[in-house]
Formats: C-alpha cells, structure tokens, sequence
C-alpha cells in the first residue's frame, strides 16, 4: 500500500509540474494533449521513414545511372573496330544461347 501511494504522489507531482510549464489545470486536457502529441510523433516518424526508404531507392538509381554513364564512357572511348568485335561477340553468344535453347527445347 505504501508502494501505492508513492507512485500517486509521484504521478501527481508530475501533474503539478506539468500544469505550471504549461498552464494547464485539467488532468484529461494534459492527457489529451500528450495523445495528440504522441499521434503527430508517430506520423512523423511514418513520414521520415517513406523520405529515408525514397532516399534509398534514389541512392540506387543514381548508382545504376552511374554505371551507365561508366559503360557508355568506355563505349565511347572504344575504336570502331573494338566496337565491331564486342558486337560480333554479342551476336555469337546470341547464337550459342539459341543453340542451348534449341537442344533443351529438343531434350524436354
């Protein structure tokens, strides 16, 4: 019993101090306000965690854009006959994927 009454006294205590920071007298306004203020924390806290998830997904579009702009630099600095041969690799491997394809499509 004694330990309830301390936490009243300290709960009301705490009341008091509250009522001469703010000016207000009415125990369910300051609960109603602390509720308000809790509500308008958690959306707060909503909406720093979209603008944190929207950074992060900027963060990787800016690093895919990067690794564009690094691929199309060394595209660029490649001679027409490097370019003529990466093609002619591309095509080849084109072909060899057609022909796995077709001798798994033969297989099934």
């Amino acid at each position: 019993m004694d330990m309830y009454t301390r936490n009243v006294e300290v709960i009301q205590h705490a009341f008091n101090q509250i009522e001469q920071q703010t000016g207000i007298s009415s125990v369910e306004e300051i609960v109603t306000t602390f509720i308000k203020a809790e509500e308008q924390n958690y959306s707060l806290f909503n909406y720093v965690n979209s603008l944190n998830s929207d950074i992060d997904m900027i963060d990787e579009q800016n690093k895919k854009i990067g690794e564009e702009i690094q691929h199309h630099l060394k595209l660029q600095g490649m001679s027409d006959v490097e370019k003529l041969q990466a093609r002619d690799n591309l095509l080849k491997e084109i072909e060899e994927y057609k022909a796995n394809n077709v001798e798994k499509e033969a297989q099934i």
